[in-house]
């Protein structure tokens, strides 16, 4: 793991699709990047904000599809990209919907 995380301190902004608790969010956020994150779920959105207290992370409510055209449209970039969310949606994140 210690080669994995060596390799998202690159990474000075890391999108995440996918909350849930945020367990992966704090630890990309200790890496040191700002965190953006996705979640479609308002209960999941709510436990990782709780658990994300003090970090730089954004979580931001909706669903990945909506708000990937609006995150674009912001000129937003990101070094790192996790997903972790709607396996059968995931070709469409890449192919614009």
């Amino acid at each position: 793991m210690q080669t994995h995380q060596r390799q998202v301190r690159n990474a000075n902004s890391v999108l995440e699709i996918g909350t849930l608790g945020g367990h992966s969010t704090i630890w990309f956020a200790r890496t040191g990047a700002k965190v953006t994150s996705i979640e479609i779920d308002p209960k999941h959105r709510d436990v990782a904000l709780e658990n994300t207290k003090g970090l730089d992370v954004e979580i931001i409510l909706g669903a990945a599809l909506n708000v990937l055209p609006q995150l674009v449209a912001d000129g937003r970039k990101f070094d790192f990209i996790f997903i972790d969310a709607a396996w059968e949606e995931q070709w469409e994140y890449f192919s614009g919907g």
